[in-house]
């Protein structure tokens, strides 16, 4: 009996001590303030007393209403007479998702939870709201929303692929800083977006508080009709907040900074800044009926032009002459150009070319340009007539179809000098212009030709050594088709040897491909399409004349000599040449540097 009270004391006292130990842990939750910004960051501190050092909070339900941008641990342990404490706190930096009254909820600890906090979270649009005449305005600030994002749509009812301005203006009264806003891409493909051009910065005083307006433009194209949603931008930046009693102690000497940089700003604190604009609907009008089947060009302006090389071209039978188109169009991205087609013409042959599409600005306005160059070697002399070029085109303006045209040329074409004259022939009738599509022309096949001439008073046993003939004309045909094909310039993997060997193997055009692939790769520009524009970059006088002979030997009616060596000299000294090195262009620079 006594062993049973011995025990039931004994279980009292355990009781009792785990009841205080139980008793004296505690863990809060605390927020540096009540009232935030919205896109602006607040502290909350979690904190645990005499608790268990291990295991971690669940922050998890923080994720609804909140963005979690940092959590720091610390421990406190204290000893005074004779007693000891211990804590644990947790700092998270946190951001509200929305505006308006959001709890922070309870957070659990093993068997510990904190109570609900109830926070007011003011509207970016309230950041200019002050009221001047306010006592208290200089205690409202502090509360006040220090950043504000909004988006503006310059046409909310555009035809499908039209030019949409849109504006994006950054408010700051707080020192932003951070990169261009981002256009978040949803995977739907509905906008293409061009920048119109650097940034621009205004200030002015609003309610006793300086502001500053950062501004850019950019043009979005919707890809589709029916109702659509601008894309989603985002901006994301931060501003400094200096610890109190830090001074600067060059601020006599430098004026304050040191090489551009505070040394107060070196200790400061990087407060998150997360800015959003709200998607807008707009209404996009499918392509009129007026349209009927031509290419969609919906544009303020279209423009055809041309130019010779040489300018003032003298046409000879057998002789090259080149010209190059360029198509121009404003409010339009340069995927949005259609392709240009030369109609095939009796007594001149054609070499387009492969067409280079590009876009820019002009006046703060998307300008695309198609540009393709074609080159001519007449076949006969006489007067000819090089046809027009049109392209329809849509005038957002006036709402309109409108045409734009290259007319036609007439040219003059002299004899080959040391060649009798070919009789001229028929022209062929002008082209429409664009097609969607055109097939090339079919050619007789000379082998099909061979192959069904019937031969008369023959046996059966030269029937068996034509067969024989025909299957190895085949096979030497095939070769010469498959087993000598030039790569792309995109197989090329040695530019330097598959130049050599095609100038060993007198491969001239393979020599051009190879050429142009190794310009476009060693001065990384893709806008190289020929020899002369090789030419150009290079920037070498005596190479530049040894790729003007060889684009005039690919077109030569009869075998031309060439100078390999001399060429090869040339090509090695422009391979060796150091390459002058371009700033890169920096569309959207930061916000402050």
């Amino acid at each position: 009996m006594k062993k049973l009270y011995k025990y039931l004391f004994l279980s009292l006292v355990a009781s009792v001590i785990l009841a205080e130990a139980a008793w004296a842990q505690t863990f809060n939750a605390t927020v540096n303030r009540t009232e935030i910004p919205q896109g602006e960051t607040f502290v909350l501190t979690l904190e645990l007393l005499d608790g268990d050092d291990k295991g971690n909070p669940d922050l998890s339900v923080l994720d609804k209403d909140f963005i979690v941008y940092s959590v720091g641990t610390a421990f406190n342990y204290k000893y005074i007479n004779g007693a000891s404490s211990k804590s644990r706190q947790w700092q998270i930096a946190l951001m509200p998702k929305n505006a308006g009254t959001i709890e922070i909820p309870s957070i659990q600890m093993d068997n510990l939870a904190t109570q609900p906090i109830s926070l007011n979270v003011i509207p970016a649009s309230q950041a200019l709201s002050v009221d001047a005449n306010n006592a208290n305005q200089s205690a409202q600030n502090a509360n006040r929303p220090k950043f504000d994002m909004v988006a503006k749509l310059g046409n909310t009812n555009p035809y499908v692929q039209q030019q949409v301005d849109y504006t994006i203006t950054i408010y700051d009264t707080g020192g932003l800083q951070g990169d261009a806003p981002q256009f978040i891409d949803d995977g739907s493909n509905d906008w293409i977006i061009k920048s119109l051009g650097s940034p621009t910065i205004g200030s002015k005083i609003v309610n006793g508080r300086s502001l500053r307006e950062i501004t850019f433009r950019y043009a979005l194209f919707p890809q589709k009709s029916g109702i659509l949603k601008t894309p989603e931008v985002r901006f994301q930046g931060y501003y400094l907040t200096r610890s109190r009693g830090l001074n600067d102690p060059f601020d006599d000497l430098f004026g304050g900074n040191l090489g551009g940089i505070g040394f107060a700003d070196m200790f400061a604190t990087r407060n998150p800044v997360l800015l959003t604009t709200e998607q807008q609907s707009i209404e996009v009008r499918p392509i009129p009926s007026e349209n009927g089947t031509n290419w969609w060009l919906p544009a303020s302006r279209v423009a055809l032009m041309a130019e010779w090389e040489p300018r003032q071209p003298q046409f000879k039978v057998g002789e090259a002459v080149s010209r190059t188109i360029y198509l121009k169009a404003v409010g339009v991205a340069e995927n949005q150009l259609p392709d240009i087609r030369f109609a095939q013409t009796a007594g001149l042959k054609q070499y387009p070319d492969k067409a280079i599409s590009s876009s820019g600005l002009e006046n703060g306005q998307v300008v695309a340009v198609k540009k393709i160059t074609n080159v001519y070697i007449p076949t006969t002399s006489g007067a000819q007539t090089i046809p027009e070029i049109a392209l329809d085109w849509f005038n957002i303006q006036t709402n309109q179809m409108e045409r734009a045209v290259l007319p036609a040329v007439n040219i003059e074409v002299m004899p080959s000098s040391g060649l009798p004259a070919p009789q001229p022939q028929a022209q062929t009738a002008q082209p429409s212009f664009p097609p969607a599509s055109e097939p090339a022309p079919q050619q007789p096949n000379s082998m099909e030709d061979f192959s069904n001439m019937s031969i008369p008073g023959g046996n059966s046993n030269m029937a068996y050594i034509i067969a024989i003939a025909a299957f190895l004309i085949g096979i030497i045909f095939s070769w010469l088709i498959f087993g000598r094909r030039r790569p792309n310039a995109d197989e090329i993997k040695d530019y330097d040897k598959y130049i050599i060997k095609s100038l060993k193997h007198k491969d001239y055009r393979a020599l051009r491909d190879g050429l142009v692939a190794w310009g476009r790769e060693r001065w990384q520009n893709d806008k190289i399409t020929n020899l002369k524009e090789v030419a150009k970059v290079a920037q070498d006088k005596e190479f530049g004349t040894y790729l003007d002979e060889l684009g005039a030997l690919l077109y030569a009616q009869t075998p031309q000599p060439f100078n390999e060596k001399g060429f090869l000299k040339s090509f090695e000294k422009v391979r060796k040449a150091k390459i002058k090195s371009a700033k890169e262009e920096q569309p959207l620079p930061k916000l402050y540097k």
